[in-house]
């Protein structure tokens, strides 16, 4: 485990091997959580699954780094619609994403709406049958970091945590 990326190797004039590192943008990934703010039916489970995003965060590459966010997106949205909505359990991102764009449109919701897609779509960009078929290109660290900052916008704009 380490939070040190390789970026480059190469020899010096003097012949010693410089090493060329990068920090992972980690610190500060996710905003406070406002823990009383979270419905209590689905506090477990929201903090469950973004203390598995964390983890990944700081262990995984970033392919699972989004499968991750795109699931914490999902189950964040479900526990958001099932407390104001009573929207059933079990529903996937895409119709959840629906069912919060059909409540109606204030700037609030559209922002939610619009990190919950990119995270989505992020997420299908790392599925190799997407890639042969749309030509996306490989998914790297700054799209694994945008969707986690989606994810705590989300949250923020829900008014679960603050930065």
């Amino acid at each position: 485990f380490t939070i040190w990326t390789l970026i480059n190797i190469e020899k010096t004039a003097a012949g010693e091997e410089l090493v060329t590192l990068k920090a992972r943008q980690t610190a500060g990934a996710l905003p406070r959580l406002n823990y009383e703010t979270i419905p209590a039916a689905g506090r477990v489970q929201v903090l469950d699954v973004l203390n598995k995003l964390t983890e990944d965060i700081y262990r995984a590459g970033p392919e699972s780094v989004i499968d991750r966010t795109r699931e914490a997106v999902r189950i964040v949205l479900s526990v958001y619609l099932q407390d104001r909505d009573g929207v059933g359990s079990g529903l996937d991102l895409g119709k959840l994403i629906s069912k919060l764009a059909a409540d109606g449109e204030d700037e609030r919701k559209s922002i939610v709406i619009n990190a919950s897609n990119i995270a989505r779509l992020l997420h299908a960009r790392g599925k190799t049958a997407e890639q042969e078929i749309r030509s996306f290109r490989q998914i790297c660290e700054q799209d694994a970091e945008y969707a986690v900052q989606c994810m705590g916008t989300i949250l923020c704009e829900f008014g679960w945590a603050s930065w």
